[in-house]
């Protein structure tokens, strides 16, 4: 009881999240560049937490803090807004589930470094880029137009 560890799952996340502010906090513009994050890690890890073991240090789990930590706050702002563009257009019934499955996507940026493998980014642009092609496709036929009119 007491002990500090990473020997959970919650308590690792918290862990890294906690790292993750550290390094922040001293390079918040800049970031620490995405080759180093994790080398970064490891010293905060061995300064903060030196009793949690090598196989169990894991990169900052949050997309957004790994993007600040590596490149600086404006850069993660920037990812956020670039992901906020693709919500520009949102109307009928391609929109809705445009929108949904946008929000079902979102959940692993705050819970995973999504984009740090490939299958993360494989997975997000297959399942945005499906269903935006779904709402191009709808506008193209006029499906919008007739559905709108049908409900009038």
């Amino acid at each position: 009881m007491g002990e500090r560890g990473a020997i959970y799952s919650d308590a690792s996340r918290i862990i890294s999240y906690d790292l993750a502010m550290h390094s922040i906090a001293k390079h918040p513009l800049v970031g620490v560049g995405i080759g180093d994050v994790f080398g970064e890690m490891k010293q905060g890890y061995a300064e903060h937490y030196p009793e949690v073991a090598d196989e169990q240090m894991l990169w900052p789990h949050n997309q957004y803090l790994t993007t600040a930590m590596g490149i600086g706050i404006i850069g993660a702002l920037l990812l956020f807004c670039w992901q906020l563009a693709a919500l520009r257009r949102l109307k009928g019934r391609s929109g809705f589930y445009f929108g949904a499955v946008w929000l079902m996507l979102l959940v692993p940026l705050f819970v995973d470094p999504f984009f740090e493998v490939q299958i993360g980014v494989a997975v997000y642009l297959i399942y945005l880029l499906w269903q935006r092609k779904a709402m191009k496709d709808d506008a193209l036929t006029g499906r919008e137009t007739e559905l709108s009119r049908e409900e009038r």
